[in-house]
């Protein structure tokens, strides 16, 4: 799929700091990106088409972890991000879109979650915000640990 790709030569141990700078940065330039077109919509490539347009990030880091997919570096934690994560193409865009998915979900949740909730009150009115509502959690908590707690001990029997 990518053997016509190699026009900065093939990925080697002689050229190692030309392309661990070139993949990093076209990494970095992926995420960059995605950050810019979810949390602030400022399209940096805009200049392109749109179809191209929303794959440019998918493809600066598929274009990147190509690069930084050297057999043996030396360098003990790029070896093992190449052997785990970076082994062939399939597994370097999983990789993408996982990170990526961290990077757009993980900040509303933890709004949700924490930064909009409700933690003071004791019904079901004050809960005002947008967020989750842990009062339920807190009032119920004690019923919660009571049928944990019957639940082990039909199964774990100490004697």
């Amino acid at each position: 799929m990518i053997k016509n790709l190699y026009f900065l030569g093939k990925p080697s141990k002689e050229k190692f700091g030309l392309f661990i700078s070139v993949g990093f940065l076209l990494i970095t330039l992926g995420i960059i990106d995605l950050v810019l077109n979810t949390y602030f919509e400022i399209n940096i490539t805009s200049f392109l088409p749109r179809i191209l347009n929303y794959f440019t990030p998918i493809i600066f880091g598929f274009l990147g972890f190509h690069y930084i997919r050297i057999e043996y570096t030396g360098i003990n934690k790029l070896d093992n991000l190449n052997k785990n994560i970076n082994s062939n193409w399939f597994n370097s865009i999983l990789t993408l879109l996982i990170i990526f998915a961290l990077i757009i979900y993980i900040p509303p949740l933890l709004n949700w979650m924490f930064f909009d909730a409700n933690f003071i009150g004791s019904t079901k009115e004050e809960c005002t915000n947008d967020g989750a509502c842990w009062i339920f959690i807190k009032i119920w908590f004690p019923f919660f640990l009571k049928s944990i707690s019957t639940f082990l001990g039909l199964f774990c029997h100490i004697e």
